[in-house]
């Protein structure tokens, strides 16, 4: 407790069992006090204010009701301005505790026999209570009753949430009810109930954070006619396939839409449909669907860490290797017959394909069931989910398509993916991914994946490298490259690679004429990006690897 001063305010709080009022005595010694300054009585109980008065020192007794305090503490801080002087905790007990009558369906049970309990609760009034409720059933020979009431709800939440330290028996002062007692618990209040003065949090301005709670799965947006002025009334519906799910919404005055509650799925996407208030086809205007924005992570080549493998002594490789064999015949059960190993040596073939290569060459094939299998929409999230490694980076002074540590170009029946990205002198990732997200999965056979020199030489010969372009760099070709950072031979910047590795991906679609974007004013896509569940989880004889953060 601070020392006692010889000068200075008081503030003292009687607080009688049978009474409705609080009577709030303020004291001040002589000189104490500024009649230019206003003081102000503040009392709040659970954190909400309650009672707020401007007071004068002259009629120092203040009568204050208990009705306006919830059960439970009471705080009473007297302020100068905005700076607290005293405080005060009081105890306001109401006797408002729900009513809770349990009967068993009958006077005497066998053993093993079923109970049946019927549980009444009613409030102070006795009018049935409403709302969730749960019930634990102990044995009594393993878990001791609590007799007390030193653990209940009642004591947990009114009493001890608000004290500091741990309450000896807090039971004994909410279970009586007589004068002793009452004054037992008041002293509480003056020991373990100072807990000093916490005023900063609410005269200063609260800071609003950044990124706004999710609380469930959403998608919002607007609506907005030729003018660029919103569309209220709008219908709008949304749908994913999978898993499937379809619902509507209608746009308020400014013309934004929100759907909440959505599926959690991974990697999918949504498409979203506007019609006019009159439930006609909109031919102009715009659905706008607000994009999650995370905050920038500057990706510098020395950062990368690289696999376990990469530059590793022969004894680590040796020993993984064996005990890569050693696994495998542990596996194998020895009592029966062990079988040779059968490799399956067939591809898979993309019909129709414009591969350089032919059909079925290339490091990673996806064919049409796979495609409908990943559930997603848009391009973007087809290569995401299906293609390791594959990002949109900014790297070497560029916005660019990665795939690991390749560069990407991304070819549609033997042509180039026609990006509106590459009209844009210098695009941002952001550019480029919706560019991505904005081209459709729907027409799609097939996707194939070139990085090994074996397949990527067909491509530097059929033209699609010629003159170095930077891929997912718009128009910018080496010449510029080399004006901007260096006429050092085309060296990296950040880095110390002299060449770039490329990578192609090869798009077939059923038509084989090419890619078509739909340019529909009424029509949107979106996805949302996957949702990690908290589990718990229980494991015997389990060795966990050391984690930093």
């Amino acid at each position: 407790m601070p020392l006692v001063k010889a000068k200075g305010t008081g503030l003292h709080v009687i607080n009688n069992m049978e009474s409705d009022l609080l009577e709030v005595n303020l004291m001040a010694t002589p000189g104490s006090i500024n009649s230019d300054d206003t003081y102000y009585l503040v009392g709040t109980s659970r954190g909400i204010v309650c009672y707020a008065e401007q007071v004068d020192f002259n009629s120092s007794k203040v009568m204050i009701a208990k009705s306006k305090f919830a059960s439970g503490i009471a705080r009473f801080t007297l302020l100068k301005e905005k700076q607290p002087l005293n405080e005060r905790v009081v105890f306001i007990d109401h006797e408002d505790q729900a009513r809770i009558n349990i009967s068993p369906n009958k006077a005497s049970f066998l053993k093993r026999d079923s109970v049946g309990l019927s549980i009444e609760m009613k409030d102070v009034n006795g009018n049935p209570v409403v709302g969730s409720f749960s019930v634990s059933v102990t044995d009594d020979s393993q878990v001791l009753a609590d007799s007390l009431g030193n653990h209940d709800i009642a004591t947990s939440l009114l009493l001890n949430a608000g004290l500091k330290g741990t309450v000896e028996t807090p039971g004994y002062y909410l279970n009586k009810r007589d004068k002793q007692t009452w004054k037992a618990l008041d002293n509480l209040m003056l020991t373990q109930g100072w807990t000093g003065y916490k005023w900063k949090d609410v005269f200063d301005e609260a800071i609003s954070p950044k990124f706004a709670a999710e609380k469930d799965f959403r998608i919002t947006g607007k609506v907005i006619n030729i003018l660029k002025k919103p569309v209220s009334g709008a219908q709008m519906l949304i749908s994913s396939q999978k898993p499937f799910f379809l619902t509507t919404a209608i746009t308020d005055q400014q013309g934004g839409f929100m759907f909440t509650a959505l599926p959690q799925i991974d990697s999918g996407s949504f498409f979203i449909q506007a019609r006019t208030p009159k439930g006609k086809t909109m031919n102009f205007g715009e659905v706008e669907v607000d994009r999650q924005k995370f905050p920038p992570a500057h990706e510098m080549f020395r950062n990368k860490i690289m696999p376990w493998y990469v530059n590793t002594d022969t004894t680590q490789l040796n020993y993984v290797k064996n005990k890569a064999v050693l696994l495998k015949e542990e596996r194998t059960d020895v009592s029966g017959i062990a079988l040779k190993e059968v490799k399956i040596m067939d591809k898979k073939i993309i019909k129709g394909s414009f591969n350089q290569n032919g059909l079925g060459k290339a490091d990673l094939i996806f064919d049409e069931k796979d495609i409908k299998e990943s559930g997603v929409m848009s391009l973007y999230q087809l290569l995401k989910q299906k293609v390791p490694g594959f990002r949109v980076a900014y790297e070497d002074g560029f916005a660019k398509i990665k795939m690991n540590h390749y560069d990407v170009t991304i070819s549609v029946d033997g042509r180039r993916i026609p990006l509106f990205y590459g009209d844009i002198p210098d695009p941002r990732v952001d550019d480029i991914k919706q560019d991505l997200e904005d081209l459709k999965v729907a027409t799609l056979r097939g996707l194939e994946v070139m990085y090994s020199r074996r397949y990527t030489a067909a491509y530097d010969r059929a033209g699609f490298s010629v003159g170095r372009t930077i891929p997912g760099a718009g128009k910018t070709d080496m010449a510029t490259f080399a004006r901007s950072f260096g006429t050092n031979g085309g060296v990296m910047p950040y880095t110390s690679r002299r060449d770039i590795d490329v990578a192609f991906i090869e798009l077939t679609t059923y038509s084989g004429a090419g890619w078509h974007r739909i340019n529909k004013p009424d029509v949107a896509f979106t996805d949302l990006y996957p949702s990690y569940i908290l589990r718990n989880f229980t494991a015997q004889n389990m060795l966990m690897p050391a984690c930093q953060s």
